[in-house]
């Protein structure tokens, strides 16, 4: 597991920590997981590994105590792993197996993994979000769907995605299109992430165009859990 938090770009502190699969390799090393992810959710392994995942995060969020930041852990969660019938109750057995309330954990959900499985995603969705927990719309602005078809679903963040964000602050036509996506989504009650940040330009920009929160290499780079702590313990360099 590697961790990357996410920066309150108003108050400059620490907001929450994403949770991000590794494989690591005998051989071929640190391997991303866009090259083994989609082969375990063909082969359904993505079911016993999401359960593996939940165990490992939750510890680490037990371990971290009060240095876990205000909005908790966000898991990266499939539409396979949506679709499985044990989804919710396994991952309320593993909050209740650790001691952790359910708003200590938001769960990320790609846009177009929703608008693919609507009915499946709606139902385990709902049930999530009556037990108290932050759901986010991951990569938006890289597929096809609307905020407001978005609002279907009982979201409270959306991620926009990194493609957006290469421009942010170098050209007006870019700023003033990240801005109205912001302004319609604080409209509907959605506080919204920019993640890609790798500048301090890109920093100040998604701040001066209303982003809630921020992430990227310029805050830090996903780190292994035994440099988490040390990293929330110190202000974000911004």
């Amino acid at each position: 597991m590697h961790y990357q938090p996410t920066v309150d770009l108003r108050t400059r502190t620490w907001a929450g920590v994403e949770s991000l699969v590794r494989w690591q390799h005998p051989t071929m090393g640190l391997v991303a997981p866009d090259s083994f992810i989609p082969l375990a959710e063909e082969t359904g392994l993505i079911v016993p590994l999401g359960s593996h995942i939940f165990n490992r995060v939750m510890k680490m969020a037990v371990e971290l105590g009060e240095e876990l930041p205000p909005t908790g852990m966000a898991l990266n969660v499939s539409a396979r792993q949506l679709c499985d019938p044990s989804f919710v109750t396994n991952l309320v057995t593993a909050l209740e197996h650790h001691g952790l309330p359910p708003h200590s954990l938001a769960i990320e959900i790609t846009e177009t993994a929703l608008i693919e499985n609507l009915e499946t995603a709606h139902a385990a969705l709902s049930q999530l979000s009556r037990l108290g927990m932050r759901l986010i719309v991951d990569d938006f602005g890289c597929g096809y769907s609307s905020i407001s078809r978005l609002r279907e679903f009982p979201i409270t963040a959306m991620k926009i995605d990194k493609s957006l964000c290469v421009d942010l602050g170098k050209d007006k036509a870019s700023d003033n299109i990240v801005e109205s996506i912001v302004n319609l989504a604080h409209a509907l009650k959605l506080s919204v992430v920019m993640e890609g940040i790798e500048t301090s330009l890109a920093a100040t920009t998604s701040r001066n165009v209303g982003a809630d929160l921020g992430q990227g290499y310029f805050f830090t780079r996903p780190c292994p859990a035994e440099q988490l702590a040390g990293i929330l313990t110190q202000r974000p360099a911004f």
